[in-house]
């Protein structure tokens, strides 16, 4: 049988730290056994091996850190390790389907945009510059709530 593959757009998830990031894959796969695909799946066997996909990539991706600065491992440091994990809980999953998971790789790993809770404008009505609240702190970086402040009125008065 030929191989099949089938492309997961970024899927959105949180690693254990609790940061949002935002990852995607690609799985290759075959058909071992044309009875079993055709009696349990029928025409949905794609849409099966897309959705379990979707499912082992949140639960493998939240079980380490993005990045890691202690020697842990991460997210960054461990491609390998992760492709083979996804692989092995893939397969064990699509296995009563009769399909034989031939690769499981990560092709965009990243954070995803966070919009802060702090409603626009009042980073400045808490005596907080722009970007420092408390989103852009715990993520090293700026967050958006600068871009959705309104601008100063000019109405005349």
């Amino acid at each position: 049988m030929n191989n099949r593959a089938t492309e997961l757009q970024s899927v959105k998830c949180a690693d254990s730290a609790g940061n949002s990031l935002v990852v995607s894959g690609v799985i290759t796969y075959r058909v071992v056994d044309a009875a079993r695909a055709v009696l349990d799946m029928g025409p949905s066997l794609d849409g099966y091996v897309h959705v379990q996909g979707q499912a082992i990539l949140k639960k493998v991706c939240s079980q380490y850190k993005y990045i890691s600065y202690d020697g842990s491992p991460s997210l960054i440091t461990e491609q390998a390790h992760l492709g083979d994990m996804l692989r092995m809980q893939l397969q064990q999953t699509v296995d009563v389907c009769g399909v034989a998971v031939e690769s499981f790789m990560l092709s965009d790993l990243a954070y995803a945009k966070v919009r802060c809770s702090v409603p626009a404008g009042d980073c400045a009505a808490v005596s907080l510059p722009a970007g420092a609240c408390f989103f852009s702190r715990r993520l090293r970086r700026r967050c958006l709530c600068a871009s959705r402040r309104r601008p100063p009125s000019t109405r005349a008065r």
